[in-house]
């Protein structure tokens, strides 16, 4: 993360737990929520088990601008979402699974997070508008193709790695792994053919410190990094070829089938429905995706 803006030392924080997160279950990650919260001096609020979580909660934060959101990915995207924070400063804990926010936000930095001394800063960050025909939603980070058929099989109810790894497993042996994808950057288009998977976003870690965008990233420079996994040859070695890219990715190497793009306004469509997923969460199949910069927030970060 490029270190613009301020530090926040003496600000008041709250934090919103979610009780649903998969870390909730966990005693020693709930042991762990506590210690933050005593050496930040923060109050724990957990949220309603409601469809709208956040439903209620405006009168009880009044005057705090500081907010931490204890959950998995999906309940800090839920955040993004949610107009009445737009104004304040947005936190993460980890008490998810994947924790794509924490391998970024607490990058290198493991259980520093629980130390005072360790002030946060607020940094802005871009926030992406992603539109397609079943709606629009605000992310940092998200993807279509064989990635997406991942989450798509994952248990709804176990969120862990051994979850996501027996997905991985299913989507390998029974998913389609190769679309065809018109694209246009910033009024440029072209065709990409046997595409495997596309992640786009302003946070480059799928979790578990696995990387899934390479480049060079800023928060806030308005631009909106991709990396697409795309076979130039026969479409039988796609699946293959997938598992290579994740070790491509975990050591840095941007080199095919990974390609980099970069863009400020993005529109992908194709014949052939593909999957799509945002902050980890399946959101169905289009045939359409639009995409671009819609605002900034102000982020917590170590």
């Amino acid at each position: 993360v490029q270190k613009r803006g301020r530090n926040v030392a003496q600000e008041k924080l709250v934090i919103l737990a979610n009780r649903k997160s998969r870390g909730f279950k966990d005693k020693y990650r709930t042991h762990l929520l506590k210690i933050f919260a005593k050496r930040r001096h923060a109050e724990i609020i957990f949220l309603p088990q409601k469809k709208n979580m956040f439903e209620g909660i405006e009168s009880k934060i009044k005057g705090i601008d500081h907010i931490i959101i204890a959950g998995g990915d999906g309940s800090f995207e839920a955040a993004l979402n949610y107009k009445p924070f737009r104004k304040k400063s947005l936190g993460f804990f980890p008490l998810g699974a994947g924790n794509a926010f924490y391998s970024y936000f607490y990058r290198g930095k493991r259980f520093e997070y629980l130390r005072s001394r360790f002030p946060f800063h607020e940094v802005k960050f871009d926030v992406i508008e992603v539109q397609w025909d079943k709606g629009k939603q605000e992310s940092m980070f998200f993807g279509i193709g064989t990635d997406a058929e991942v989450i798509r099989l994952t248990s709804d109810k176990n969120h862990g790695f051994k979850s996501y790894f027996s997905a991985g497993v299913k989507a390998f042996l029974n998913s389609r792994a190769n679309w065809d994808l018109f694209l246009e950057i910033d009024g440029k288009k072209f065709s990409w053919d046997n595409v495997i998977n596309l992640n786009f976003g302003k946070i480059p870690y799928y979790g578990y410190s696995i990387r899934a965008l390479l480049g060079n990233m800023a928060p806030s420079d308005h631009k909106i990094l991709g990396m697409g996994c795309v076979n130039s040859h026969s479409s039988w070695l796609n699946k293959p070829l997938r598992v290579w890219a994740l070790f491509l990715g975990m050591w840095g190497i941007p080199k095919p089938p990974l390609f980099p793009i970069k863009g400020e306004k993005f529109i992908i469509t194709s014949d052939v429905p593909f999957p799509i997923q945002l902050g980890g969460d399946f959101l169905g199949f289009t045939q359409e995706l639009r995409f671009k910069v819609k605002r900034q927030q102000k982020i917590l970060v170590i």
